[in-house]
């Protein structure tokens, strides 16, 4: 799908468009140069409202990503569901998700990342799910929220007024706000000083004790993961691509589906990064 003002636009016709199609032809633009410390990969999730049932969601997202920040797989399910079911449906998924990743160790420690809020309900569900493929397993799960109105300012004469990149707030012991979108002297801003709001809850192997999240290394993997968006030329983005890449996958599908045809994503497709 392209509209004209991508046609008119020399950069997003000749840079963007380019890329976008090498990307789905099988081609990695780019990865980050190091693992990312203490993780093994990342599960992005989201759903999509059928518009036609407010009552049912649409579950069907989770995009699996390395710790280099590769982008592996997309695996979903196209059958609506009760809003009181989503902790079983979103379950079932990470389970099929996690049987499908290759090279996943006995121990791993996967990171589960949501632009909703994680219930109680949610994690229990997820925790149980993926331990039944990974027993020892270490689970922790990230909100990132970033429709919130908490703004944060930098009043020094050096600044432009915008929290610099990368800087982040601690507020809770297992909560901060993290600037992605504010001051840099390299480029230009990204957009308006919007932080996100980063929440975590950890869930160590059975028997081991529950220690704080090291809120430095989390504030780290966030920044780094909105350093590879795949969609644009320009690899920074407001947001990591863990929940960028659910955020277009449920924005697409729901297009889709107001179509009125039964919509399933061709499994030739799921290693495909085709929502780009």
């Amino acid at each position: 799908m392209i509209d004209t003002p991508t046609l008119d636009n020399p950069d997003w016709k000749d840079l963007n468009l380019a890329l976008n199609i090498a990307a789905k032809c099988g081609v990695v633009p780019w990865v980050l140069p190091e693992g990312i410390p203490d993780a093994d990969f990342f599960v992005g999730l989201s759903y999509t409202q059928h518009r036609g049932e407010p009552d049912t969601r649409l579950m069907g997202y989770a995009n699996v990503f390395n710790r280099y920040g590769r982008w592996l797989f997309y695996s979903g399910n196209a059958q609506t569901f009760a809003y009181a079911e989503r902790s079983r449906w979103i379950a079932n998924l990470v389970e099929t998700t996690l049987r499908r990743v290759e090279g996943l160790s006995e121990t791993p420690h996967v990171y589960f990342h949501y632009s909703a809020r994680f219930s109680r309900e949610d994690r229990e569900a997820l925790v149980t799910a993926a331990r039944r493929v990974r027993p020892d397993g270490a689970y922790s799960f990230i909100w990132i929220n970033a429709h919130h109105p908490i703004r944060l300012y930098d009043d020094r004469p050096e600044s432009d007024g915008s929290l610099a990149r990368g800087t982040y707030v601690v507020t809770a012991k297992n909560q901060f706000y993290i600037s992605t979108t504010g001051y840099n002297p390299y480029r230009k801003t990204l957009g308006t000083p919007r932080p996100l709001e980063v929440t975590a809850w950890f869930y160590p192997p059975v028997g081991q004790n529950n220690t704080p999240a090291d809120l430095h290394a989390l504030a780290r993997q966030i920044l780094s993961l909105t350093k590879l968006n795949w969609a644009s030329s320009d690899a920074l983005a407001g947001e990591p691509i863990t929940t960028k890449y659910a955020g277009s996958i449920a924005y697409l599908t729901a297009a889709f589906i107001r179509q009125g045809k039964p919509f399933t994503l061709h499994p030739v497709l799921e290693r495909t990064p085709w929502f780009l």
